[in-house]
């Protein structure tokens, strides 16, 4: 699980902001994150998932199972 989820889910965050850089590592690192993070907090309200370029092209199907979430940002990346 990525560091950024388990603050969120241990602290009962509502929102996560992993861009640029980071957001890129992350998905080298571990693919799968994406999916733990709708998995593992549903009670978010705001993700920002900007400035990854080609490395997020697309989102989990399970982002459906955020329903607490207002606010998804993605901008500057790859997602068709």
């Amino acid at each position: 699980m990525w560091p950024e989820v388990e603050e969120a889910l241990t602290k009962k965050r509502h929102e996560i902001r992993l861009t640029g850089k980071k957001l890129v590592q992350r998905l080298e690192e571990s693919p799968e994150g994406l999916q733990e993070l709708a998995t593992a907090c549903p009670h978010l309200t705001f993700i920002d998932l900007s400035d990854a370029g080609v490395a997020l092209e697309e989102l989990p199907g399970n982002f459906s199972q955020l329903v607490q979430l207002h606010e998804l940002k993605c901008t500057q990346n790859g997602l068709r």
